[in-house]
């Protein structure tokens, strides 16, 4: 089984740009080398709310190394905050992968949505990832989504148990196509199956 622990969330305190891989927190305690963490700021230029998912892969002190640059504005007249969100399954550009036979468990209840869903993370999260299916999972206690995919094509979901989450327990996301989903039993959840704009050929 995988337990997602209680989430931290802290202020960043120095501006950051699209260029810098180095942010500065207020609060460190409860952040790691290894974390996955999930940065979220106003935009001063009017665009709207910038949200970056990010691995730590160095610190000093208060300060920590991310594992690709910023790409988006984090200054200090948008509030930017970090906090330790992450799928506790992502697949990212993979193709011919099986998930099957394991729980999942997203611990709602000491877990914040730092970004209120803007997101669309998930327990199990795919992303531009093809032939991918999960089978005969349990996945549950959901901070945000349950199983996602995002531009991923021939995805298949079946015979898994989705429930007790905060919103959608099954999310076809936007540019998916072909997904298969079956024999799936999902319950106490915001919405059960979900189709995004530019999901086709169900």
């Amino acid at each position: 089984m995988l337990f997602k622990e209680a989430s931290v969330t802290t202020k960043i305190t120095v501006d950051g740009d699209h260029w810098d891989r180095e942010i500065t927190l207020a609060d460190p305690k409860g952040f790691q080398v290894g974390d996955g963490v999930r940065l979220v700021s106003k935009d001063p230029y009017g665009k709207g709310t910038n949200i970056i998912q990010r691995t730590l892969i160095a610190s000093h002190g208060n300060r920590f190394k991310l594992d690709r640059r910023l790409e988006e504005r984090f200054h200090l007249e948008g509030n930017p905050q970090m906090a330790t969100n992450f799928a506790l399954i992502r697949c990212t550009n993979v193709a011919d992968v099986v998930i099957e036979n394991i729980t999942v468990d997203g611990n709602k209840a000491h877990n914040e949505m730092l970004d209120k869903g803007m997101f669309d993370d998930g327990s199990v999260r795919l992303d531009e990832s093809n032939r991918v299916t999960v089978r005969n999972a349990t996945v549950r206690d959901f901070y945000c989504d349950g199983i996602v995919w995002g531009i991923s094509h021939d995805v298949m979901v079946e015979n898994c148990e989705v429930h007790d989450g905060a919103r959608l327990a099954l999310h076809s996301g936007s540019g998916s196509q072909r997904s298969v989903v079956r024999g799936n039993h999902m319950r106490h959840s915001g919405e059960g199956i979900y189709f995004c704009w530019g999901a086709h050929f169900r």
